[in-house]
């Protein structure tokens, strides 16, 4: 997960949902309080239920369309061949480790899982 900070504080991340059922990762270590935003690109012809423990997130885009009332969400699907939704959530649940995994059960089990971590 390639990470930027944009001028409004936000911190932004990329995660893709390659062919191996797995997420790209390389950044999921966050500070408590953070503005995050998770934008999932999905390289499989499957669709994914995406769910990220302990958070409510607002849903602002998904396949291109970006809403102007953003929906809250707990689990969002990443449409396939290369569909995309993005999430922006307050890293406001207490510090620890939070699981973000595909809600398919078989999925989770080949890997498709992973963690964000608030550091305070």
């Amino acid at each position: 997960m390639g990470s930027t900070t944009g001028s409004n504080g936000v911190r932004g991340s990329a995660i893709a949902i390659a062919a191996s059922s797995k997420l790209s990762v390389d950044d999921n270590v966050i500070d408590g309080g953070e503005r995050v935003v998770v934008r999932f690109k999905n390289t499989t012809e499957m669709e994914h239920a995406m769910h990220l423990h302990g958070h409510a997130f607002s849903l602002v885009e998904t396949a291109g369309t970006w809403f102007a009332r953003p929906l809250l969400k707990d689990v969002s699907l990443v449409p396939a061949n290369g569909g995309t939704a993005t999430w922006q959530f307050s890293a406001d649940s207490p510090a620890g480790r939070w699981l973000l995994h595909c809600h398919n059960d078989i999925h989770m089990a080949d890997g498709m899982m992973t963690e964000v971590v608030y550091e305070s």
